[in-house]
């Protein structure tokens, strides 16, 4: 099992973005509802808005470290362009980004709550919502050890 270090060393190795480890660690918190999204094997329109909203939500909880609006900005073009990346090299990361999804959640639980609502958020944002995005959700909910957060 990997940490989000390691994770956040090889994917900047591979992709030189401008991220400092907690947003990066942010954004694969949110990694799973990428594979929620992609779960019925298509990226359509609806869901291509709600993952620009998600990456600007993201870069807002930044605003709180002092960035001003453009830098807010340009970290929300960053988490879109590397959510776009993802999506086209989705079976390089996705095995690293859940090993290392699954070790930084023993550290932070608290965080487990959290992305179980948001697996849920955009499995009813799919058009197709339907057994591909519950088979994907019990996935992860395993592989994540989600499961107590069910209850």
């Amino acid at each position: 099992m990997s940490s989000i270090e390691e994770l956040y060393e090889q994917y900047i190795g591979d992709r030189p973005v401008n991220l400092t480890l907690e947003q990066f660690t942010l954004f694969a918190e949110f990694f799973p509802a990428l594979l929620i999204i992609l779960s019925d094997g298509t990226l359509d329109e609806q869901e291509r808005i709600y993952l620009a909203k998600l990456a600007k939500s993201l870069a807002q909880v930044f605003s709180e470290d002092g960035l001003g609006t453009k830098k807010i900005r340009e970290l929300q073009a960053i988490f879109i362009r590397e959510f776009e990346y993802l999506v086209k090299n989705l079976d390089f990361w996705q095995e690293k980004y859940i090993s290392a999804l699954k070790g930084h959640l023993k550290l932070y639980p608290e965080s487990k709550a959290t992305i179980l609502d948001t697996l849920f958020l955009f499995a009813n944002t799919s058009e197709n919502s339907g057994e591909e995005e519950n088979k994907m959700i019990k996935y992860l909910s395993e592989q994540l050890d989600l499961e107590n957060e069910l209850l």
